[in-house]
């Protein structure tokens, strides 16, 4: 009689192609989900810097000047906090990021 030896499972070469495979899909995965995560940061600042730009034309168009810069704050006023004069609002809040220093020169050269 001949005897059959019966395989159950894997064998240890197997589960290392697997678990290579599933490496290299997880570091394909992770360098794209950050990739978008800075795409979707830069696209965020670059509407606020355009957001900001309205809410100052619409300042200089009202004052027939633009608000004086006082230690990178846009007419002294905090970074996150809205940007008002009187009762009119040019914006609701202004964008406070890690870096938060911005020159409104460099804003009219943006123009």
């Amino acid at each position: 009689m001949i005897a059959k030896k019966i395989h159950q499972g894997f064998t240890l070469v197997e589960l290392m192609i697997v678990i290579v495979i599933i490496g290299i899909l997880t570091s394909i995965g992770v360098f794209a989900f950050q990739s978008s995560q800075k795409k979707s940061r830069d696209s965020r600042r670059k509407a606020d810097l355009a957001n900001i730009t309205v809410a100052l034309d619409m300042y200089n168009n009202d004052n027939s000047a633009f608000p004086i810069d006082t230690n990178g704050k846009i007419g002294g006023i905090e970074w996150g906090s809205a940007f008002s004069t009187g009762s009119i609002v040019y914006m609701i809040k202004l964008p406070k990021g890690r870096n938060t220093t911005l020159k409104i020169a460099h804003l009219a050269e943006l123009q």
